[in-house]
């Protein structure tokens, strides 16, 4: 009987303290979204979560996310919102990738679909691009203008697996 009271209460602690972390999760990204200060930070898979860079005021900052986020290829770039007077205090939006069109091209995707996952949704979609089938997965937020229509995509010509879903129906 004391064995099942312990279990139970070290089972309670332990949804507390995921509960609360989620929550302090939400409130700090809301928080520095509000500060409205983006810059670019550059994504790299690591073992252990993913790895992404930004350089504020000439100083490279390096943070680590716990997740690891099989959808992302080395190199990609995404909005990260820092707070400037802490600039190690920042949150990289996955939602929000960043991109300069003149080194992308367009194509159209197809099978188009959308999985849940808690507060976004992550986009799958297949394209082709120079006779070749691709597939690519990001992430979308809910509220987001995309569709399961046929819709353009950006292609980015030295690597076509980065790529980008967009509202624009395909031409």
């Amino acid at each position: 009987m004391k064995e099942l009271f312990s279990l139970v209460i070290v089972t309670l602690i332990i949804i507390g303290i995921f509960q609360y972390r989620m929550k302090s999760t939400q409130e700090r990204y809301e928080y520095l979204h509000s500060i409205n200060a983006p810059v670019t930070g550059q994504v790299q898979k690591i073992a252990k979560g993913t790895k992404y860079t930004f350089t504020f005021r000439g100083k490279k900052y390096t943070k680590t996310t716990g997740k690891q986020m099989r959808s992302l290829i080395d190199g990609e770039k995404y909005t990260v919102f820092m707070d400037p007077n802490d600039p190690q205090n920042s949150i990289i939006d996955f939602h929000l990738p960043m991109y300069d069109t003149s080194r992308f091209t367009q194509a159209c995707a197809t099978k188009i679909q959308f999985l849940s996952t808690g507060s976004s949704q992550l986009a799958r979609f297949n394209f082709n691009y120079q006779g070749q089938e691709f597939k690519r997965f990001h992430y979308a937020a809910r509220d987001s203008c995309f569709s399961t229509k046929p819709s353009m995509v950006w292609v980015k010509l030295s690597d076509p697996r980065i790529s980008y879903l967009t509202c624009k129906p395909c031409f």
